[in-house]
């Protein structure tokens, strides 16, 4: 994944996931929704435990306890468990959307 992962999106729907490395330890994710000026949305960010890769697989998406379906306004959350990776699912837009930002942290060597 790109570090940080940045994604503006101006429709509705479950967007692509960002794939995060999930072996990191200790494992850190910040996740953060911004409505771009003058846009209204909802929202809510989901995460999986799921291998997204395996075609055999078909993911389960669970929501963010911190920012579940319904959000309006811009939201923060964080993950100190390991994840597969993590979307924002968009009920309604208007405007210049929103962006999703997923930033992990790295161990120093």
């Amino acid at each position: 994944m790109p570090n940080p992962f940045v994604q503006t999106s101006t429709t509705t729907g479950a967007k692509t996931p960002c794939l995060v490395d999930n072996q990191q330890s200790p494992f850190n994710l910040s996740v953060g929704v911004i409505l771009n000026a003058g846009a209204t949305a909802t929202y809510g960010v989901e995460f999986t435990m799921d291998d997204v890769n395996n075609p055999a697989i078909t993911p389960v998406w669970l929501p963010d306890a911190n920012l579940p379906a319904g959000q309006a306004a811009n939201g923060v959350t964080n993950y100190m468990f390991p994840v597969m990776g993590i979307r924002v699912n968009i009920a309604a837009v208007t405007g210049a959307g929103l962006r999703f930002i997923v930033l992990q942290g790295t161990q120093q060597l």
